[in-house]
């Protein structure tokens, strides 16, 4: 129950899916009804039966700022799904993350799930610049792969790449993405 009521009172406002379920309508429900979302919740995960609706997903276009809002190439797509799905998996990240992280199993590079780190960072430490180097751009690499194979891609305009060395930015570096030199920042 403890980590049910830590999820839902760590709830953002936040625009309903198609089940019309809202987080202040979450944030307001008696214990008695927690209880009863905590066996629905409990239920879910033990048969990993998750209701239809929670797979499904309003999708509504948000224009991005100072272009022509009616040209739909210059809309973002943003999906809204179950407020009751998001709060199931935030309890069992919570959770996870929570053992992870008390049995440190979680490595320094495994950063995008967790509580003070950023969604995509990636970590190498060392004392040769080009041991360095090649870490970061094997890195790159695995993570340009898996973009690829799930639809996704690097923008190496919109892509900076940092590399710090003995508290001084380090602007040499010769990492590629997308088969260009990305440029240090």
């Amino acid at each position: 129950m403890t980590a049910l009521k830590n999820s839902v009172n760590k709830l953002n406002e936040s625009a309903a899916g198609p089940d019309d379920v809202y987080y202040q309508f979450l944030r307001h429900l008696p214990e008695s009804c927690l209880h009863i979302l905590l066996k629905l919740f409990n239920n879910i995960w033990t048969t990993g039966d998750i209701p239809p609706t929670w797979r499904e997903a309003s999708v509504v276009p948000i224009p991005k700022p100072g272009k022509d809002p009616f040209d739909p190439s210059n809309c973002r797509p943003i999906a809204l799904t179950s407020c009751l799905c998001k709060t199931l998996e935030r309890v069992v990240n919570d959770r996870l993350v929570h053992v992870l992280e008390s049995r440190n199993l979680l490595s320094k590079v495994q950063c995008g799930f967790r509580k003070d780190y950023n969604d995509f960072a990636m970590y190498a430490e060392g004392k040769h610049l080009q041991h360095l180097e090649r870490t970061i751009q094997l890195c790159i690499n695995n993570a340009q792969k898996w973009v690829s194979e799930n639809g996704f891609r690097f923008s190496v305009s919109d892509t900076t790449c940092v590399h710090f060395h003995k508290q001084r930015i380090y602007t040499e570096p010769a990492l590629h993405l997308n088969g260009q030199i990305e440029p240090p920042s």
